[in-house]
């Protein structure tokens, strides 16, 4: 059985490198294979991770990310990243809420479903947080 400490306190527990990108994922996470997990980026806990995101840099994914899909099955994922600036994952764009709101803005065909979702995203965040 192959190990890894995540630094969580909870000491090496059961995990694997992921297939596409050779990150880290502990046996409680779930990944799908579409999804790619850089080499320095971590996903532990009950963290899942689904469809084609993305997880790179020095992430480190512990909970199961709040996930909003667009009417475009366009999946929006926020997540907390080591720098504690909270980052949207949305297909191939990894964003922080300033650089999600410049790039969906008034001029995007989907701008105003775009903005309710990264809002229930900042909301249902926070209310993971303090649960």
């Amino acid at each position: 059985m192959t190990t890894y400490d995540f630094n969580d306190g909870n000491g090496p527990i059961p995990a694997h490198q992921h297939s596409n990108g050779g990150g880290w994922v502990a046996d409680t996470a779930t990944v799908a294979d579409t999804a790619y997990v850089e080499l320095d980026a971590l996903v532990f806990g009950n963290a899942k991770v689904f469809g084609n995101a993305k997880v790179f840099g020095d992430a480190k994914v512990s909970k199961t990310p709040v996930r909003i899909p667009r009417s475009d099955n366009y999946d929006f994922i926020i997540v907390p990243c080591v720098d504690n600036v909270d980052r949207i994952i949305a297909g191939c764009r990894y964003y922080t809420y300033e650089e999600a709101d410049d790039h969906w803005n008034e001029e995007h065909p989907k701008h105003k479903e775009t903005t309710i979702i990264l809002e229930a995203l900042k909301k249902l965040y926070e209310l993971q947080k303090t649960s």
